[in-house]
């Protein structure tokens, strides 16, 4: 059967045309004919009911509850949310598909990896489904049909009209903030044995012109999942354009018989989600995608780029007083792309040939290997410009299987670890209803065993394998911008001269690795306490190469715990890392504490940490990032988490209004920062806030806070952020801590970020008495590239990790008293020592010390700042921050940013500067470390003070930390693995460093008084 047209516009003619149609039938016994019986149905296959809790499905990203609905045939099901404000995600509202399961051929139901699909109607609306029915159960033997009906609303988690101003055009005042006069209703319809569910969304317009509107779709597939478009292949390039006219090909749908080849997305199943992948389809010619931090939005019959610019006006009309039907396709696969590129040959007629294949090495077969079948549009460029056709998987036995429109195509094979073969890329001519064969026999790779001890015995640690891939990844350049061909380049990517990188758990004993053949040196690590194993290999086919690393720690950190407030999983749109590998990579690199911070979402990780058999070497805090989407991110912990809550009880940023008017044009605002700070700290627990990277707050991209200024003002334009533009001031100082450092930027977040921006804003903060703790981060959202190249280390007379989970608390607590210090590798401690009323006094960072050193007016007070750092992490100078007040670097027109300048340096080989290297184990390569003690005075003090020390490695002196934090390494000059190894100094990478929050002088100990805020400069 010919599917429908996707556009249906229904207005008064057409209602009726169809009145007389109805009025010319008659009802006359005289000419009707005996009918036979009904036939009897056969039993269903195909039901729609109301979810109870045996119908909810498992997996990562299962949010089901009982009383959503429940679509199921012989091949998936699919729960629709019941309706009512859900606030997690781009779904804010039900009424939308939000897990689903495909069935094995047993019937066993697989896990969920995907988040929510959501409508938007003219780019910022969406549909606030208040009511959700069953329409047919499918009792009958029919389809079954679920439909859900409500107002248009406002789509919160986004923004775009504050996104797109950035490039320079307004979004226009149609499609701002604009509540249109439109009843929405989505029936989801399911027949016996298909593998996709039929979404026709019916817009009635209830006012009397026409309406003119975009059409879009917010995606969020979030799970162990990559996404995959035609033309662009695999990954997020930020915009697509309309697929070129050239590339349509056959099919039975359309009067002109041509179809967009662009007419699906897919997520493809990776891992964890291995054997489901999930697909829109559409009959939208033209249209196109963007995408930013995991959401990808369907921009249907329109090129985006236009319409950003505002060289289209909207593609759709809704007519007065009539209807405009939107159909779509929620497909469901067997892991590949192709699987739902199949469905979508099926739903539209795609004329198509077959291809097929077994992929192998050494004479057995790989399972997992991937084929990539594509176009060249441009091979004039470096890398060619490609139209991304399909993808698929090999299953057990190594085959695959491809639909492919008849063409010209080139087919290539890759398998993580193996050599691409000699012989691909390969030519490929598909005909209608042909069968061809394309076998392909990959490289015999080599093998890598890893096992690790420290002094205590088996451990985890990371394993890098520092070097160059000899099969590097396959990428695709589309309008400026990366995608990639065989896998996502931009998820759990490895920084350059880092070949593969993996991870042993408490163990020891890592798992064996293919490795392509070539010369590698392992490099074995386990944060900054411990030393680092290296030994270069040479990897040969079909062998094992067998490595003993041994670590041993070379730093103590007696009181203090290293720890991470900011840290992304599978929960958060943009992460694809499980709560398991999350867990892993802690533990690998060191760490003693962490909060899973989400975005919108509060997870629980003690059940993972139980499940793993490490609660005793971890501790966990739930947490959330309340994640505005322009004017900054609130994290805090630790916070309660409610089981019956979707989000585990996230905090609602944007705030509840009645159905259909959540608009600013009714005063329904976004929370402002002290509502939002205030809802956060309002909790069972005794909790803290952060504001994370502070620049998405403070910075023009935020709400332009002007920390110059007494007290603090911002300057943004808070109608365009959707807050209430009444509101005089949008700086609220209730939060406890600033993240003014994060590890994910490497070497840029140090010198540009922190130095640059953040700790101008936090020292302007203390310069007029808004004293908040100053921490470090990583925001990390990879696995195999960790990004931990930042982390706090709080104060605390805790010395077992299997307590740490209980005592969140107290570390938080901790963290508000300023006992503190933000570091990527040295432990830096400092202290103040003065006298009294003839008392020695002493201040510093320890638990048991105060962070306030009273002092007789006109004494001295001697700072000594004490390191303890690795050998692989130089440090050779120490500065001190001593009421410094921050130059602004920005003009007097635009968001005021400030950068500081030390007040005191003091560099190794100068007075003052002690330093010895400590050998913990001589037998050990690399077992010690550098023991540094700085000391100066202040002398005659007569005014209150506070004194911050910065530890660091600089330029041309020290070398960087590569390989154990790998980011930022200059590529020039490192072009060799010799090059990689040889130290890298003076070759950029990330240099040793880490701060201390501030010590306070009190002259005369009546009190501490900050020194306000004067403009400074930078010699």
């Amino acid at each position: 059967m010919r599917p429908r047209f996707q556009i249906a516009i229904v207005g008064p003619a057409i209602l009726f045309m169809a009145m007389l149609a109805l009025s010319s039938c008659h009802d006359s016994s005289r000419d009707r004919h005996p009918q036979p019986p009904p036939p009897v149905p056969s039993p269903s296959t195909v039901s729609a009911r109301v979810a109870s809790d045996a119908d909810l499905l498992s997996g990562p990203l299962a949010r089901g509850r009982s009383g959503d609905f429940v679509l199921e045939n012989e091949n998936l099901r699919v729960i629709i949310q019941q309706p009512g404000r859900q606030w997690l995600s781009i779904g804010t509202f039900g009424g939308n598909i939000i897990d689903v399961s495909r069935k094995s051929a047993s019937g066993t139901l697989l896990p969920d990896h995907m988040e929510e699909f959501v409508l938007g109607l003219n780019i910022e609306n969406t549909a606030n489904y208040t009511d959700v029915r069953i329409e047919r159960d499918g009792s009958d033997g029919q389809a079954a049909t679920i439909c859900a009906t409500g107002p248009d609303d406002l789509l919160e988690l986004a923004n775009p009209s504050s996104a797109i101003i950035e490039f320079g055009v307004p979004l226009p005042p149609s499609a701002d903030d604009r509540d249109l006069p439109v009843d929405i209703e989505t029936c989801y319809r399911l027949e016996s044995d298909a593998r996709h569910v039929v979404i026709d969304t019916t817009f009635t317009n209830q006012g009397a012109e026409d309406l003119p509107v975009y059409m879009t779709e917010y995606m969020n597939g979030s799970g162990q999942v990559e996404f995959f478009q035609p033309h662009a292949g695999f990954g997020e390039p930020a915009f697509t354009n309309a697929c070129p006219t050239k590339t349509y090909v056959s099919c039975e749908s359309r009067e002109d018989g041509l179809c967009d080849q662009c007419n699906f997305v897919a997520y493809s199943g990776v891992d964890g989600a291995a054997g489901v992948s999930y697909g829109l389809i559409h009959g939208e010619q033209r249209s196109s995608s963007f995408s930013t931090v995991g959401i990808n939005i369907a921009v249907y019959g329109e090129s985006v780029l236009p319409l950003i610019l505002g060289v289209v006006g909207p593609n759709y009309t809704i007519p007065a007083d009539g209807e405009l039907v939107l159909r779509r396709y929620f497909a469901v696969g067997d892991g590949s792309v192709a699987s739902i590129a199949a469905i979508r040959d099926e739903i539209f007629g795609f004329a198509t040939g077959e291809v097929s294949g077994v992929v192998s090495s050494a004479g057995e077969p790989l399972e997992g290997a991937q084929v990539a079948v594509y176009q060249v549009l441009d091979d004039s460029t470096d890398p060619p410009s490609l139209f991304m056709v399909n993808h698929s998987r090999t299953n057990a036995a190594g085959e695959y299987r491809l639909t492919l429109p008849p063409g010209e195509y080139e087919i290539r094979v890759n398998s993580e670890g193996y050599p691409f073969p000699g012989d691909t890329p390969s030519s490929l001519t598909v005909s209608v209803d042909t069968a061809l064969t394309r076998d392909f026999a990959l490289p015999e790779p080599g093998y890598l065993d890893v096992t690790v001890i420290d002094e205590i015995g088996p451990g985890p640690a990371k394993v890098q394998l520092v070097g160059f891939d000899p099969s590097p990844t396959a990428i695709n350049f589309i309008n400026g911008f990366t995608a990639g061909v065989f896998g996502d380049p931009g998820a759990d990517s490895l920084p350059y001269g880092v070949a593969q990188a993996f991870f042993i758990d408490r163990t020891g004993t890592g798992e064996r690795l293919p490795v392509e053949p070539g010369d590698y040196q392992v490099v074995v690590s386990r944060g900054p306490r411990y030393s680092a194993f290296r030994q270069n290999v040479s990897i040969l086919p079909g062998q094992v190469t067998t490595v003993q690393a041994e670590i041993v720690q070379v730093v103590e950190t007696d009181g203090f715990v290293h720890s991470d407030f900011h840290v992304h999983a599978i929960d958060s749109p943009d992460s694809e890392v499980t709560r398991e590998e999350r867990v892993a990579v802690m533990l690998a690199e060191g760490m003693d504490f962490f909060t899973p911070s989400d975005h919108g979402v509060r997870a629980d990780f003690l059940p993972t940490l139980q499940a793993m058999g490490v609660e005793d070497l971890i501790g966990v805090a739930a947490s959330s990032e309340t994640t505005t989407f322009d004017y900054g991110h609130f994290n805090s912990w630790p916070v309660t988490v409610d089981p019956e809550s979707i989000s585990g009880g996230a905090f609602d940023w944007a705030g509840a209004a009645p159905p259909g008017e959540d608009f600013p044009a009714y005063g329904n605002y976004n929370l402002a920062p002290k509502a939002i700070i205030s809802g956060l700290l309002d909790d069972p627990m005794d909790n803290l806030v952060q504001i994370n990277h502070i620049g998405s707050h403070f910075g023009a991209s935020g709400l332009a806070i002007d920390t110059g200024k007494t007290p603090p003002a911002s300057s943004a334009e808070l109608a365009a952020k959707r807050l209430d533009p009444t509101l005089v001031n949008a700086f609220d100082a209730g939060f406890d801590a600033l993240e003014v450092w994060i590890g994910t930027n490497g070497r840029g977040a140090i010198l540009n970020e922190f130095l640059g921006e953040n700790a101008g804003d936090w020292f302007n903060l203390i310069n007029q008495g808004l004293v908040r703790t100053g921490i470090a981060n990583s925001d990390t959202h990879d696995r195999r590239f960790t990004r931990t190249s930042a982390r706090t280390l709080v104060a605390s007379d805790l010395d077992s990790a299997a307590d740490l989970s209980a005592a969140a608390e107290q570390l938080a607590a901790a963290v508000q008293a300023g006992k503190a210090i933000g570091s990527n590798a040295p432990f830096l401690l400092l202290r103040a020592e003065g006298v009294y009323q003839e008392q020695a006094q002493q201040a510093g960072l320890q638990t048991e010390a105060s962070t306030t050193l009273s002092v007789d007016p006109g004494s001295d007070v001697e700072l000594v700042a004490t390191v303890a750092t690795p050998e692989w992490a130089a440090v050779d100078a120490i500065e001190f921050y001593i009421n410094n007040q921050p130059e602004r670097t920005s003009a007097v027109d635009a968001a005021a940013r400030y950068r500081v300048c030390p007040d005191l340096r003091i560099s190794a080989g100068d007075d003052g500067w002690v330093s010895e290297k400590v050998v913990v184990n001589a037998s050990v390569p690399g077992a010690s470390r550098t023991s540094i003690s700085v000391t100066v005075t202040l002398a005659n003090l007569a005014e209150d003070a506070w004194v911050v020390a910065m530890a660091r490695g600089s330029d041309g002196v020290s070398e960087p930390l590569f390989p154990i934090l790998p980011a930022s390494l200059a590529r020039k000059g490192n072009t060799s693995l010799d090059d990689l190894i040889d130290g890298n100094l003076g070759e950029a990478g990330t240099p040793a460093f880490a701060f201390t929050n501030p010590l306070f002088i009190d002259v005369g100990n009546d009190g501490w008084t900050a020194p306000g805020v004067a403009s400074g400069t930078c010699d």
